[in-house]
C-alpha cells in the first residue's frame, strides 16, 4: 500500500475513534456490531479471558 494511502487511512481511523469516544452509546454500539459485547454491554465469551481475566478487571 502506497504511504499515501496508509496516511489517508489512519486519518479515517482516527476520525473514527474521535466520533465513537464522543459517547457511551456510541461505543456501546460499535462493540456490539463487532461482536465484543452484547445487547446489554457483557463482553462476548470468547473475548474474556483476552489480556486480563475477569477475575483481575
Amino acid at each position: 500500500m502506497e504511504d499515501r494511502k496508509v496516511d489517508e487511512l489512519l486519518l479515517k481511523m482516527d476520525a473514527f475513534i474521535e466520533k465513537i469516544k464522543q459517547s457511551k452509546e456510541a461505543s456501546k454500539q460499535f462493540l456490539q456490531n463487532a461482536g465484543i459485547v452484547d445487547e446489554q454491554g457483557t463482553l462476548e465469551d470468547r473475548y474474556k479471558d483476552i489480556c486480563i481475566p475477569q477475575e483481575l478487571a
